[in-house]
């Protein structure tokens, strides 16, 4: 998280951390973030915890996520957090709040940008104070964004 936060400083200086969050959920929904923003982060070991779910992409997938990126390439294994983690977290939330819609509904299937846009805009700043949710977002939008566009063979992942 503090390597996310330092980023998002960089990204964004003149905005509160909290508030660089929803920048950041906005320029990826809006695909304005360069492909550079994830790739110094492709090295870390978080893609060996066992935070994620693997599954392989069909050749559809593959285009239509290369679509819904930006990019011209996919990992050709979709990663997606652990249903049980993603559960998990999600109960540690109160369940009004948008990251914790967003953390079951992303659990069950891979949603857009923009569909996450809209579920993680129902939170607030004030909420982005709280760990877990800064957490949902470090995890579930960019480092799984990051492990799906990162071109790789399966047992790389």
């Amino acid at each position: 998280m503090e390597l996310f936060e330092s980023k998002l400083q960089k990204q964004y200086p003149s905005i509160s951390n909290e508030a660089a969050y929803f920048e950041f959920i906005s320029d990826w929904a809006n695909k304005e973030l360069p492909i550079d923003f994830f790739k110094d982060s492709l090295e870390l070991e978080i893609r060996n915890l066992n935070l994620w779910t693997k599954s392989k992409r069909t050749e559809e997938e593959t285009d239509l996520e290369k679509k819904l990126f930006n990019v011209d390439s996919m990992n050709p294994i979709r990663v997606k957090l652990n249903s049980d983690f993603s559960t998990c977290l999600a109960n540690k939330i109160n369940w009004r709040i948008g990251t914790s819609t967003f953390l079951r509904m992303n659990s069950e299937y891979r949603i857009s940008p923009r569909i996450a846009k809209k579920r993680l805009y129902k939170t607030s700043e004030n909420d982005l104070k709280k760990f877990e949710n800064r957490l949902t977002i470090v995890l579930g939008v960019y480092y799984q964004t990051m492990l799906n566009i990162k071109n790789t063979v399966a047992n790389n992942v």
